[in-house]
């Protein structure tokens, strides 16, 4: 552009200054006009040139992030344009197709990856050809993944703001993996399913809720039911849960698991009910179902049906407990009562009554007509007294023709008048037996029960001197027990024998027997196997009988001294008797169950035992059956801990219990010694011989020896060779003798020898 500058004198002197100024003027406008426009433009030029720079930055900012992100999947992933070349990936996807990016931008994709076999149709190609998106798994067997491992395949288009496609976005996961957790958890499943339908338990699975999904085959026999007839409905609508004494419903056993987290075990004897009302004793325990953040998604209820198990139990329960000829409760049981009784009375200051009831003109019975008669005649004068009773009361039989009755709450005015009651109901029954009729009696010792009550065995031996003083003062009536009764202090007898023990101990005035126990079925053969009686001597030096001073003993709880004085004296006299009495010789040494009760009893035992020179394998020592069945863990206790030093033991009286059988498995011992009341009449009577030979059995079955009581005569050990019991004791085979007169008798032929 051309700029003149004229000057105002030149400007003055032109003629027809006017005409020629305006277009001047008008072209310096344009001109200046057109240097804005210029201007402008070149600052829109730069703005523009600083904005292309800004989106190169962003792109190459978002190419590089872009790239971050899908260079930190695991998984292949590729981008290709509408002509399926290769514009951008993820470094998985160069180290699986094993090469760089140099070498693979711009192909076609489908050189560098495709999934086969080729022949089927490629769902990946298709959804680009088509733009759209696709998302499936096939079986592949690809250039990255040989082996042919399951492939899941991603297809999305990239597309701009209009819609119009620019490109193929395709991922690609290996999922052998996962399909090896399916198989794995499919086989997991499969363990637990073949488990569940295998084992006998029944066993239902619950939702969150408590309603039905699964029961396995045992609950589907137990309850009569099909999962799919239930699935669905809450599994308290399908069976029910009592107590089995109560019959009230038990607390609900999948609420408490659900609640506590943690497994439970319904306490109670339950009974299950199903729908159809059949009633099952089972046990049962529930347990929560959790997710893997330990929320509660279902509960799971196993249930063992102890039906059978509870009946048997049941019925040892019973036998343990109750008189088999009568159905009353028999002693050891009643004992126990009366000791709760007696408790109650030392809590609440509660009065109550102990009647102590012998039979009269029993035994005539008995030996008139037989067992049986005897026998029918009990079971009737049972039932006669039981009668009479209220439910709160207690009868039992407690012996042979001898019966007790526990009076609760009963002030001991009132029990007079119930006992004289009873006695009127006695004298007036008859026994009628083919063609007899018997008439019989009963007389009654009554003691109260407060809380200066100081022992069952007292309250015991009270009643039973009251019902002896009964006895001698004619019969078929009741005497009350009092402390200061003069007459019944002069009837007592036994307490005298208290005093009379204890100078005994004292002054050492016991003395040791010996009697012999016979091999049987070898005639000829020495014996081998001795028990160790006790005897004591009176004032006089004369010998008091047993049968005289052991009752009184027990009763007034002397056994546990007289055992120790037995068993220190044995032990003693043995290793004073020297090798010869301990060598291929058993000796049997009884203990009663007072001393089993005793807890330093057994520490003494095993002192003796070990502190002496004496063979361990040479002592046995004999508990009755009723004595271990009645300290049972004591009893258990005390054998294992002699036995581990090498010590026998002998189950005595064994048969005389309701509980021998059930009992005997649990305790080891080396013999059975049958008891005699059974052997003595196994010879004329069927029923013994039976009971004889059914111990026997037991006793061999077990590897248990067996040694029969009271064998006096040729009779009886016929039919125990008969039976091969193994071995015998008795008069018709040894009587008892002196044990020192014994001792000097075998070191005198082991001189003469």
């Amino acid at each position: 552009m051309l700029l003149c500058v004229l000057s105002p004198g030149a400007w003055a002197q032109s003629p027809g200054t006017a005409g020629n100024v305006l277009p001047f003027i008008a072209a310096i406008l344009a001109g200046i006009i057109a240097l804005g426009i210029i201007f402008t433009l070149l600052a829109r030029l730069h703005e523009l040139r600083a904005q292309l720079r800004d989106k190169d930055a962003d792109l190459v900012r978002s190419a590089h992030e872009w790239n971050h992100a899908m260079d930190f999947l695991e998984d292949p992933m590729y981008l290709v344009d509408l002509q399926d070349r290769l514009v951008r990936a993820n470094k998985a996807f160069y180290r699986q197709i094993g090469k760089t990016p140099e070498e693979s931008l711009g192909l076609d994709v489908r050189s560098l990856i495709h999934l086969k076999p080729e022949k089927t149709p490629c769902p990946a190609c298709a959804a680009r050809l088509e733009h759209r998106d696709a998302f499936f798994t096939k079986e592949a067997n690809d250039p990255t993944n040989p082996t042919g491992r399951p492939i899941e395949v991603t297809v999305r288009v990239i597309r701009d703001e209009t819609g119009r496609p620019l490109g193929v976005l395709q991922g690609l996961r290996d999922l052998s993996h996962l399909r090896a957790a399916e198989e794995a958890l499919y086989r997991e499943k499969e363990r637990a399913q073949v488990t569940l339908n295998a084992i006998g338990d029944a066993v239902l699975t619950t939702d969150a809720k408590g309603a039905l999904d699964y029961l396995n085959p045992a609950a589907e026999q137990l309850l009569g039911v099909k999962t799919s007839d239930v699935a669905g409905r809450f599994y308290d609508e399908v069976l029910q849960m009592v107590d089995e004494t109560s019959r009230l419903p038990v607390a609900d056993p999948v609420i408490r698991c659900l609640g506590r987290k943690a497994a439970v075990a319904v306490d109670e004897q339950s009974l299950l009910i199903d729908a159809k009302g059949n009633e099952y004793a089972v046990d049962v325990v529930a347990a929560p179902i959790l997710d893997s953040a330990g929320a509660r998604i279902g509960a799971v209820l196993a249930m063992h049906d102890v039906s059978a198990i509870r009946g048997i139990t049941r019925r040892l329960n019973y036998q343990a407990t109750h008189d088999a000829l009568t159905g009353l409760i028999n002693r050891r049981e009643f004992e126990v009562r009366l000791r709760q009784v007696m408790e109650s009375a030392q809590v609440d200051n509660s009065r109550h009554s102990l009647i102590f009831m012998d039979l009269d003109r029993f035994k005539i019975v008995n030996d008139t007509c037989g067992h049986a008669a005897g026998d029918a005649l009990l079971t009737e004068v049972a039932d006669l007294l039981a009668s009479q009773l209220r439910n709160v009361d207690t009868l039992a039989r407690i012996g042979g023709d001898e019966f007790a009755l526990l009076l609760e709450c009963c002030p001991i005015d009132t029990a007079e008048r119930i006992g004289k009651q009873l006695v009127d109901k006695v004298m007036d029954y008859r026994l009628n037996w083919e063609d007899k009729s018997f008439e019989i009696g009963v007389s009654m010792g009554l003691v109260e029960i407060t809380a200066d009550s100081r022992s069952i065995t007292e309250l015991m031996g009270d009643a039973d001197d009251a019902c002896y003083a009964a006895k001698r003062a004619g019969r078929n009536r009741i005497y009350r027990y009092e402390a200061d009764d003069q007459n019944l202090l002069k009837h007592q007898g036994q307490a005298q024998w208290v005093h009379r023990i204890n100078q005994a101990l004292e002054q050492d005035r016991f003395v040791l027997y010996c009697q012999g126990i016979q091999k049987l079925g070898v005639p000829g053969q020495p014996i081998r196997h001795y028990e160790i009686l006790v005897r004591m001597l009176d004032e006089a030096g004369q010998v008091v009988p047993p049968n005289d001073f052991i009752p009184a003993a027990e009763r007034y709880e002397l056994m546990p001294a007289v055992d120790r004085w037995v068993v220190a004296k044995s032990i003693e006299t043995l290793r004073l008797g020297g090798s010869q009495l301990q060598q291929d010789t058993v000796w049997s040494i009884n203990l009663s169950g007072q001393s089993l009760g005793d807890e330093q009893f057994l520490d003494f035992v095993l002192h003796a035992v070990d502190s002496s020179e004496v063979n361990p394998s040479a002592l046995c020592f004999e508990i009755t059956e009723t004595a271990a069945v009645a300290s049972f863990m004591q009893a258990r206790r005390f054998i294992k801990a002699l036995r581990d030093r090498g010590v026998h033991f002998a189950l005595d009286d064994f048969g005389s219990g309701m509980s021998s059988f059930a009992y005997l498995k649990n305790l080891q011992v080396d013999y059975l010694k049958i008891d005699g009341e059974f052997v003595r009449e196994m010879a004329e009577d069927a029923l013994s011989f039976s009971l004889v030979r059914s111990i026997q059995q037991v006793g061999q079955a077990m590897g248990i020896h067996t040694i029969a009581e009271f064998v006096e005569n040729e009779a009886i050990i016929h039919k125990l060779n008969e039976l091969k019991v193994d071995f015998g004791q008795g008069y018709g085979i040894e009587r008892p003798r002196p044990l020192d007169g014994f001792i000097s008798e075998q070191r005198q032929k082991r001189r003469v020898g």
